[in-house]
Formats: C-alpha cells, structure tokens, sequence
C-alpha cells in the first residue's frame, strides 16, 4: 500500500492553524511533529533512531498528515492547500515567510521503520503506555495501556494526549458514561476504561482510525465497556455523557460546545484540548457563552486543556 505524505514547516507558533487546514484533507489523523518534544519521547529513544524513523530532532515544527496516492486529487489538494495557507495562516502575525510544504511517497515498510522508535513511557502519573511489541519496566500498581498505532496516528506522546490523561486522572471517580471525541487509536478511551469508567464511546471519522482503535481496544481487554464507532464529531450522538473528552483543534472544540453542554449530565464535565495558549481565550469564551463553567486548567509548554463544568441547575 503506499501513499503520500505531505509535510508542512511551520515557521511562526501556527502549528494548531495549519493542522486545522491539514484536517480537511488527512487520511488518518494529523500529526504536529514538534522538535522540543521529540528529543526524549518518553525519555528512552536515542536521538539517532528518531532522526532514521524521520521524526524532528531540530529546526521548525512540522504538521504531517497522508492523502491518497493519485495524481490529480494529489495536485488539487497540494493547489487549494497552498492557496488556504497563504490567505488563512501566512498573513497571521509574525508569519510573513511562506510556509514550505514537502511531499514523498510513503510505503508500509517505512511505518513500520517508525514503529520502532516507540517505546514505553509513562503517561499521567499513574499509567504506562507501551506498544505491543515492548516489555514496559512498570510498577505494580501502574495502569497498563497496550498500542498498536497501526496506521493512525496518537501513540499519546503528545502533550495534549499527557493533558487530557491527567484530567481523566482527576475526574474520573468510577462508573461514568464517558464520550472520546476523535479518539484515533483509542488510548484516552482505553485509559477511561481502565481509570474505571462504566461506559465509553470512541468517535472518529476516519475509517482507519476507527479500526485502529478497535483493535486496540480489544488489546487491553476492555471490548465490554468501550463501544468505538464511526461519526463526525457529535453529529447523532446520544447522550447522556458524565464526561466527554475532546482532544482535537480549537475550531472543533468551538464548534461542538452547545452540543456538548446538550450532551452532558447536570455537573458533568468537558475536557478540552489540542490547541496552544494563544487560542485559549476563543476556547474559553465559546466554553462560556454555551453556558459552562471553567473547572481547570493545565499547561504543557504552549499547550492548554480547559475542563469546562454544566452547572448543576
């Protein structure tokens, strides 16, 4: 199977921007490749095996994400790309460069060159993620969460992925009905599960993701609590939820905010991420105007999660 591969270099902190634009287009999810973060994933990968699997050690961020291999849907796409980042994102302050945009070919071997670079590391402060293929050096009472990316990307070394873990951490008590809004391969849904939450729903719109997380899910034994279906977003989605997690881009996270109060028991709660802090104030007012109260906040470097409240009455 091949496909391509289009990367875009992010000269100015508009890594979140462009990701958004990349979503209309990506097969597969979006990753935002971050140097400062990639030098110790989980502080076990030498630097020179993440230089060889084409993962940043240095220089700009990187937005990555696939499309498929055809030439003339490659060119439009590649077209109107170019044609949104000039008008949406180079014209943003601080961005007077025009961003460099890169396509290869990709193939199975090279995902699976990357797949081992992936190793255990700790997420939250009470769970372990490992892939399949690794023995995690775990404590006995650390929370184990088994990932197989397969072709989706969310291995959970992100800081956002580490947000959204630590507030599922602090709200989830036991027995909650729990919604995971674009869940790629399933790890916050699996780690709701495990955390002890009663019932999950896993939504992605992407088919591939959607498999992934299934088979994941089915990887850490918890098939029984974790339901992982096809959607966009909240679109026919039946609620009542305790919780919902939502580990996307600020415009999604905007745009779904009245549905998701709709969504939400009385003192339920709303956890946000996937944007840094200069959207943070667009997050909260939607978050505010929807009729949520602000419950917590965490920073990881530029990246914000807003855990957002239904009142009571």
């Amino acid at each position: 199977m091949r496909w391509a591969e289009i990367s875009i270099e992010v000269n100015c902190k508009a890594a979140e921007e462009v990701a958004s634009v990349a979503m209309d287009y990506a097969r597969g999810g979006v990753a935002i490749l971050d140097p400062g973060m990639a030098r110790e994933p989980g502080g076990e990968v030498p630097l020179d095996e993440l230089e060889l699997a084409g993962i940043p050690t240095k220089g700009p961020t990187i937005v990555k994400f696939y499309v498929d291999d055809d030439e003339l849907e490659l060119t439009n796409i590649l077209s109107e790309i170019r044609k949104r980042l000039d008008k949406e994102i180079n014209r943003l302050p601080g961005c007077q460069e025009v961003l460099s945009i890169s396509v290869r070919m990709a193939d199975e071997k090279e995902w699976s060159s990357w797949k081992q670079t992936f190793k255990p590391f700790r997420l939250g402060t009470r769970m372990v993620v490992t892939p399949t293929w690794e023995t995690p050096d775990a404590l006995l009472e650390d929370i184990v969460i088994k990932i197989d990316p397969g072709q989706a990307f969310g291995t959970g070394q992100h800081a956002t992925t580490a947000n959204c873990a630590f507030m599922l951490e602090r709200y989830i008590e036991g027995g909650e009905r729990v919604l995971d809004v674009g869940t790629g391969t399933g790890i916050l849904s699996i780690a709701a599960a495990l955390l002890g939450a009663g019932e999950v729903t896993a939504v992605d719109i992407d088919s591939t993701a959607v498999k992934c997380a299934k088979d994941n899910v089915s990887l850490n034994g918890v098939q029984d609590r974790v339901k992982v279906v096809k959607g966009d977003m909240l679109k026919g989605i039946e609620g009542p939820f305790d919780l919902i997690v939502a580990n996307i881009l600020a415009d999604p996270v905007i745009g779904m905010t009245a549905l998701a109060f709709s969504l939400l028991v009385p003192g339920g709660y709303f956890i946000t991420a996937g944007y840094v802090e200069k959207g943070e104030r667009d997050v909260r007012r939607a978050l505010t105007d929807a009729g949520f109260e602000i419950a917590d906040r965490i920073q990881d470097q530029d990246w914000v999660s807003l855990v957002a409240r239904r009142p009571d009455v």
